[in-house]
């Protein structure tokens, strides 16, 4: 099997499972139809993703989420700032720096 198939399924399994724990919490609290419109995004795979790299690389607290988001923000307008847009354009560098009201 390719890693690219152990991937997908890997994928599948989580939002499988995801869904399903949604569905249990939401028998509690309603809305049941909202949230599984919401989980079938691909945003949750890529947001799961970095949780777990944030985990894996021992940066989970908030402290060292701020840290890397402040690197982040410093490296995106450093490059905005030598108009060095080989890699991308100023308009979508400047949407990748986050917003106080994102931290």
């Amino acid at each position: 099997m390719s890693t690219l198939q152990f991937i997908l399924r890997a994928e599948a399994r989580f939002l499988s499972r995801l869904r399903a724990r949604a569905a249990e919490r939401c028998k509690i609290k309603g809305d049941i139809e909202t949230v599984q419109r919401e989980l079938n995004h691909e945003n949750v795979v890529n947001v799961a993703r970095f949780f777990f790299l944030l985990k894996a690389l021992d940066c989970a607290t908030p402290e060292a989420v701020e840290a890397l988001i402040e690197g982040h923000n410093r490296k995106v307008k450093s490059l905005i700032n030598s108009e060095n847009f080989q890699t991308r354009t100023r308009k979508e560098l400047e949407k990748s720096v986050f917003k106080d009201a994102q931290q």
